[in-house]
């Protein structure tokens, strides 16, 4: 197989599906970030920046149960069901926002992190709960 020319190799920019790509990326993104935010609670979004300040460690499952118990007390307050911990904690999961580590603990994932950067570069207001 012969040789490219440097001047004449593909470049990026050349390319108009990369843009789409990127593009799209960020849109799904951007509305999977959405759509979190209209269902996760305040007391979740509090356990996600514990979890960020945490980093490179992972937050202890008693940090977790802290939240937790704060999210009873909100919920008691605001005369809502509570659910479990494991509710409180597998929404996060199943998003793809913190993953169990093997120690015990829960890390966040740069889904749960761009989920707090999207929350930042939106201004978006701070949920109830």
């Amino acid at each position: 197989m012969p040789d490219i020319d440097a001047a004449a190799a593909p470049r990026d920019e050349d390319d108009p599906f990369i843009d789409w790509h990127s593009d799209a990326r960020g849109i799904m993104d951007s509305f999977a970030n959405d759509m979190a935010y209209r269902a996760i609670a305040g007391t979740q979004v509090v356990l996600l920046r514990r979890a960020l300040a945490a980093l490179p460690e992972s937050l202890p499952v008693a940090a977790v149960d802290e939240c937790f118990r704060a999210h009873v007390d909100a919920c008691a307050a605001a005369s809502s069901d509570p659910g479990t911990v494991e509710v409180f904690v597998g929404f996060l999961l199943d998003r793809v926002m913190l993953r169990a580590v093997p120690t015990g603990g829960y890390a966040l994932t740069s889904i749960g992190r761009g989920f707090l950067q999207h929350m930042e570069e939106h201004q978006l207001p701070e949920r109830p709960l």
